[in-house]
This record gives C-alpha cells, sequence and structure tokens, in this order.
C-alpha cells in the first residue's frame, strides 16, 4: 500500500484581505465558546451525578462484599464436591457427616429442602450428580467472577473524581497573577489569553478533494476565499 504526503503553506493574516481575517477570528472564537460551553455542561452534569451516586456507590460496594461471599462458598462447595469424586475414581467414597450426600447400605441418597434423589449404585451417583455438579459450579463460578469484575469496574467509574479542563492552559490562567509582566501591562494578558483560548480549530480534511477539503479552500492567486466559506464564517449580512 503507497504512502502520499500532502504539504500545505502557511498563511499569514497581513497577506490576507482583513475582511477574512476578523471573518476568521470571529469564526474562531464562536466555534471555542461553543465547544468550552459544551464541555464544561458535560462537568457539571458528571459532578451532579457524582454528589448524587454517594449511595450508589456504598450500593455497589455491598454488591461486591455479596457476590464475594458467593464466591467463596461456591469455591468451597466445589472443592469438597471435587474430593469426593476423587475418593469414588479410589475406589473409597467418603463422606461428610453434614453432607447433603450420604451412603445408605448400597445405595446414595442426596437430600434437598423438598425432595431426595436416590441412585442405586456407585456409577449412576457419580456420573449423574457429581459430575452434572461439579459442571455447574464451575460454570456459577465464572459468572460470579464475571459479575465481580462488572460490579468493580463500575465502582471504580463511580468513586473516580470527574477532572475539568482549563482551556487556554492554567499556566497562562495563574500568570495574570504571578508574572510580573502581566501586573504591568494587563492588555497583554488579554491578547495572550485569548490568543491562547480561541486561537486553533480543528478542520477534518478529505484525500479526493482539492486542497484536501470541499469548503475551506484558498485562492493564492487572488489571495481570497469561497464566499461560501465567508457565511460560514460570519462575514455576511445573513449571519446578523
Amino acid at each position: 500500500m503507497g504512502m502520499k504526503a500532502i504539504f500545505s503553506n502557511r498563511l499569514y493574516k497581513h497577506k490576507i484581505d482583513p475582511d477574512f481575517v476578523m471573518s476568521m477570528d470571529h469564526t474562531l472564537r464562536v466555534f471555542n465558546q461553543a465547544k468550552h460551553f459544551r464541555y464544561q455542561a458535560e462537568v457539571r452534569e458528571l459532578r451532579g451525578l457524582k454528589k448524587k451516586s454517594s449511595v450508589s456507590i456504598r450500593n455497589k460496594k455491598e454488591q461486591i462484599s455479596a457476590v464475594k461471599r458467593k464466591i467463596k462458598a461456591t469455591k468451597a462447595r466445589l472443592t469438597t464436591l471435587q474430593k469426593r469424586k476423587g475418593s469414588f475414581v479410589k475406589g473409597t467414597p467418603t463422606f461428610n457427616k453434614t453432607s447433603p450426600e450420604q451412603q445408605k447400605g448400597a445405595f446414595f441418597v442426596v437430600t434437598y429442602k423438598c425432595y431426595t434423589r436416590l441412585f442405586y449404585c456407585a456409577y449412576d451417583f457419580e456420573h449423574q450428580h457429581l459430575e452434572v455438579e461439579i459442571k455447574h459450579l464451575k460454570s456459577r463460578l465464572f459468572q460470579l467472577n464475571f459479575k465481580k469484575d462488572r460490579y468493580e469496574k463500575q465502582w471504580i467509574v463511580l468513586s473516580n473524581k470527574v477532572a475539568g479542563v482549563c482551556f487556554g492552559s492554567k499556566k497562562l490562567a495563574r500568570g495574570r497573577l504571578t508574572q510580573k509582566t502581566y501586573h504591568a501591562h494587563p492588555e497583554r494578558w488579554q491578547k495572550d489569553w485569548v490568543a491562547t483560548r480561541y486561537g486553533k480549530m480543528t478542520i477534518s480534511g478529505r484525500k479526493d478533494a482539492k486542497s484536501g477539503n470541499f469548503v475551506f479552500h484558498y485562492h493564492p492567486e487572488t489571495h481570497t476565499l469561497p464566499q461560501t466559506f465567508v457565511r460560514m464564517l460570519g462575514g455576511g449580512s445573513s449571519m446578523e
């Protein structure tokens, strides 16, 4: 696959019609003001949700603790059944006194809350009960771990601080009070602040368009921009 490099020339304001310069300055300010407003609105919204989510954070921690207890109990039950299956493989079945599974003479019984299952031989008990239960517990353990991970990620999102952004840089914002040059010439700080805060706008290009863009096309011969672009910048009466 080939590679194509597209180069561009820098345009200087003193070489462009002053009307275009004013229009571009206006567009840059409006565009950046809209961007700043939207971002700060989202930050305020998220911070408001954080204040309301203290109960949600507490509930999420309780959910994490509950699922951890279930994981611990499931692991213990799985270990017990795996050891029991191992005893059957060795030909010496063993049971705990408190286990719901017991051997009654030549039979094997499993006591549930509302009913009891009866197996007539060790083979049926091993393959129809132990192996089925072990498979079920492994699947449940996977689901519980997945749920725990999901709860923990949700808790992290809820508990993280929502950071704000200082458009124009914190350094320059503080410089108004900390730099002596700005103390003596506040208009210089205002000029630098506006240039840094509202001086840029990114416009996506198209490789199949002339000059890399269908709308923002500068004519180097006449040092002008298309009238459609001027109207978009707010230079025409239609924007009044």
